[in-house]
């Protein structure tokens, strides 16, 4: 069941309510004899039933999600039923020009409440098995980026960790802590991490490619530290850092800058990664590197990667947040924004 105790929740039940209202009030009397006190009645006793029923159902979510779906649905259902039932008793002794009490009045109420009850609560069961639905096909797409990553990226890893061994031998443990710690990251299950350990991540990242690539990659780093308590899905900026690297920095033969801001707009974290846009000469000579390459499928999976993060950023704060592509002369940026938020709900 939904959180009908939420305020946009409330509001929609009204609505719905007076809609409802002005619907059986057509139904009695039709347009032509359409009769303001009587709607005003029939809406009364509506919200009363729908808001009280609501409240009951609300207050009783914790104990829905202990039992199957069938008792819940059941319990809901008898909860609106009963609501109706007490409330159009009440309604044959407080309801002007009802002299005498009328059980078929009630039995109307009832039966009618037994229907809107079932399509409604029908409704909420089937929404909620498509949002399982698409929170399993989001998990296996962000599993899928996974996999896709992990085998390129490994490869360079150790091939970087094998040429340092005999170099300088520090350097090479450093980067196998760093390598470890990005893994152990990366094979945790989705969820929200604070924003200062999503870019420690990146940052242990961003080192291993710095002695693979050596002075060809130069990164800013541009951190508000309003942002660092900021909560954000777990390797949401991993990827893009990613794909920066392997898109616009590793193709160009003297390399480019890589720019991660992180600032505050309002109440909005507002995250900019920055590389080199090929064009023109250097774009043929990506070409011809990425056919060379002995990774090449490094370069393949960008718009996957784009796509996931976009139907994650879907997924955790909906229409509150963005994801934008920049395209420049000379840079290419992806822009994210979402709310700012510091504890996980």
């Amino acid at each position: 069941m939904p959180n009908l105790c939420d305020t946009q929740a409330v509001f929609v039940l009204i609505l719905v309510s007076e809609l409802l209202s002005i619907v059986l009030v057509i139904a009695n009397k039709g347009v032509e004899y359409f009769d303001w006190l009587h709607f005003g009645m029939v809406s009364f006793l509506v919200q009363w039933i729908v808001l009280c029923s609501a409240a009951v159902i609300c207050s009783l979510r914790p104990w829905f999600h202990k039992h199957t779906p069938a008792i819940a649905g059941v319990s809901s259902f008898a909860i609106v039923i009963l609501t109706t039932f007490v409330f159009s008793l009440v309604s044959q002794t407080i309801m002007p020009n009802q002299a005498i009490f009328s059980r078929w009045e009630v039995m109307n109420n009832l039966i009618i409440a037994s229907v809107l009850a079932g399509i409604f609560l029908r409704y909420f069961y089937v929404r909620q098995c498509l949002h399982i639905q698409e929170q399993a096909a989001l998990q296996a797409r962000f599993q899928a980026l996974q996999s896709r990553i992990h085998p390129h990226f490994l490869f360079n890893s150790m091939n970087s960790i094998a040429s340092l061994i005999s170099i300088d031998a520090k350097k090479a443990e450093d980067l196998v802590v760093d390598l470890a710690e990005l893994f152990r990251a990366s094979l945790k299950e989705p969820r929200l991490v604070a924003l200062v350990d999503e870019i420690r991540i990146c940052q242990r990242f961003v080192d291993i490619e710095q002695v693979r690539l050596g002075d060809r990659l130069q990164v800013l780093w541009d951190i508000d530290q309003q942002t660092q308590r900021a909560i954000i899905p777990s390797l949401m900026l991993q990827p893009i850092i990613e794909n920066a690297i392997y898109h616009g920095i590793q193709p160009l033969e003297n390399g480019g800058k890589l720019i991660i801001g992180v600032s505050m707009a309002k109440t909005d974290v507002v995250i900019k990664v920055t590389n080199p846009r090929i064009a023109g000469e250097e774009f043929s000579h990506a070409q011809r590197h990425r056919k060379a390459h002995i990774n090449t499928h490094a370069f393949e999976g960008n718009g996957m990667a784009m796509h996931n993060i976009r139907h994650r950023l879907d997924a955790q704060y909906g229409q509150a947040a963005s994801m934008r592509i920049v395209k420049g002369v000379n840079d290419f940026t992806i822009v994210l924004r979402f709310p700012m938020t510091t504890t996980a709900t």
